[in-house]
C-alpha cells in the first residue's frame, strides 16, 4: 500500500463529521481532497449521512406510537437502533480511515452480519444512465411493475420488481387485516432499502438484490399453474405420463404460437384513436364499445375483467374498504403490457373466455328455444286451420 500523507487521511476522516463536509469535498480538486483514498470515504460517509437524516424525518412521525413495548413505543425503539447502527457505521468508517483502508457501503453491512449468501452484490458499471434510472424507479410501487414488462433485459431488474411486488402485497394484506402499524413498518424498512439502493446505484454504480429467482413471475405462475394440472391429470393415466417439465415447456410454446398468431390477424384491424392503457382503468374502459373492433381487442377484454372485479368488490365493501387497493396491482402490472397487443393477462382472459362461452352457450339456447316456439305456433295454426276446413 502506497505511504498516504497525512492530510489525505484526516480528509478522508473528517468526512464522516458532517454532511456539509462530503459535499465539499465531493467538489473539491485540490491535491489532497481529490484523491481515490478520500473519494471512497467520501462516498460512503455521504451515503450514511443520507440515509441517517432520511431515517431520522421518517420515524418522527407517529407511524408506531400505538405498540409499546416495555413502556417505549416501537417507533422509539426503532430509531434508536437504526441510529445506534448509523452512529457505529460512522465510527467504523473513521477507524478504517485512520487505519488506511478504503471503504463501501456494503462493507459496512457484512460487519453487520449480513450474510452475502442472503443478498447478490453485483456491479452496473457496464449499464447506461437510463437503464440505471429505471433500475431506480423500477424500486417504486406500482410504477415498477409497469416498468419491468417493458425493460425485462436489464440486469437485476426482475430481482428488484418482485422484491417490490411481494413487499407491496404484504403490506397491503396487513392493511386489510387490520395491523396499520405493522404495515407502516414493513413499507418503511422497504424504503429505507431503497434509498439505500438509489445512494448506491448513483455513487458506486453497485446494487445489492436478494435472490428472488425462486419467486416466479404472474406469467411463469400461471403457465406452471396449467402445467401442474395436467401433470396431476396425467399421473392416472401412466400411458400418457409426461414430466412437468416438459409439459410446462409445451404450455409456454403453446402460449407463444397464440399469441403470435393473434398478432398477424389483429394487424388487419385499426388501431385505437387512444392510448392503450386506458382499457384497464375501470369505469373510464366502459367506452370500450367504440374501439372493439380495433387492434386493442384483445386488452379491451382484460380490461373488462378489471371492471367486473371493481364493481363486484365496490358492490360487496364500498368505497372506503383497503380491499379495493388490490385493483390497484392488476392495473398497473399489466399496464407494462400494453405494448403486446396479443397478450392475454393471466387468469383475467380466462375469466372473460368462460363467460363470454357461458353467454354464448345461453344465447344460442334461447334462439333454438325461441326457435321451437314459432315452429310449435305455425304447427298449431296449421292443425286449427285443418280443423276448419274439415
Amino acid at each position: 500500500m502506497e505511504n498516504l500523507h497525512k492530510k489525505v487521511i484526516w480528509n478522508a476522516i473528517s468526512a464522516y463529521f458532517m454532511i456539509w463536509v462530503c459535499i465539499f469535498f465531493l467538489f473539491n480538486k485540490g491535491e489532497y481532497f481529490d484523491h481515490p483514498f478520500v473519494k471512497s470515504h467520501v462516498k460512503v460517509a455521504f451515503s450514511l449521512h443520507l440515509i441517517l437524516f432520511f431515517m431520522l424525518f421518517v420515524m418522527s412521525y407517529p407511524f408506531l406510537d400505538n405498540i409499546d413495548i416495555l413502556g417505549y413505543s416501537l417507533n422509539t425503539l426503532m430509531t434508536a437502533v437504526l441510529s445506534l447502527f448509523l452512529f457505529w457505521a460512522i465510527l467504523y468508517g473513521m477507524l478504517q480511515a485512520y487505519k488506511w483502508n478504503t471503504m463501501t457501503v456494503s462493507e459496512i453491512f457484512h460487519k453487520a452480519w449480513v450474510s452475502k449468501n442472503v443478498m447478490k452484490h453485483e456491479s452496473t458499471e457496464t449499464l447506461g444512465e437510463q437503464e440505471t434510472v429505471l433500475l431506480i424507479l423500477a424500486q417504486i410501487p406500482f410504477l415498477g411493475y409497469i416498468i419491468y414488462p417493458r425493460h425485462k433485459k436489464i440486469p437485476h431488474i426482475r430481482d428488484v420488481s418482485q422484491l417490490n411486488l411481494l413487499v407491496t402485497i404484504i403490506s397491503c394484506l396487513l392493511l386489510l387485516i387490520g395491523y396499520n402499524s405493522l404495515a407502516s413498518l414493513v413499507m418503511l424498512l422497504y424504503i429505507i432499502m431503497a434509498v439505500f439502493q438509489w445512494i448506491r446505484l448513483g455513487m458506486e454504480n453497485k446494487i445489492s438484490t436478494l435472490d428472488m429467482s425462486l419467486i416466479p413471475t404472474a406469467e411463469e405462475k400461471y403457465i406452471t399453474l396449467k402445467a401442474l394440472l395436467k401433470y396431476i391429470g396425467n399421473t392416472f393415466r401412466k400411458d400418457t405420463f409426461t414430466p412437468l417439465k416438459e409439459i410446462r415447456a409445451t404450455k409456454t410454446t403453446l402460449a407463444y404460437e397464440r399469441e403470435k398468431s393473434e398478432l398477424t390477424s389483429i394487424k388487419n384491424l385499426d388501431p385505437a384513436k387512444i392510448p392503450t392503457w386506458i382499457f384497464y382503468i375501470p369505469l373510464i374502459n366502459l367506452i370500450w364499445v367504440f374501439f372493439f373492433k380495433t387492434q386493442d381487442n384483445i386488452h379491451i377484454k382484460n380490461g373488462l375483467v378489471i371492471t367486473m372485479i371493481f364493481w363486484v368488490l365496490f358492490g360487496i365493501f364500498g368505497w372506503d374498504s383497503p380491499t379495493l387497493i388490490f385493483m390497484l396491482f392488476p392495473i398497473f402490472y399489466w399496464i407494462g403490457y400494453v405494448q403486446r397487443k396479443a397478450y392475454h393477462m393471466p387468469y383475467m382472459y380466462d375469466v372473460y373466455a368462460l363467460l363470454g362461452k357461458i353467454f354464448w352457450t345461453l344465447w344460442h339456447i334461447f334462439l333454438r328455444t325461441r326457435k321451437l316456439q314459432k315452429t310449435d305456433v305455425s304447427k298449431s295454426i296449421k292443425m286449427n286451420e285443418i280443423k276448419k276446413e274439415s
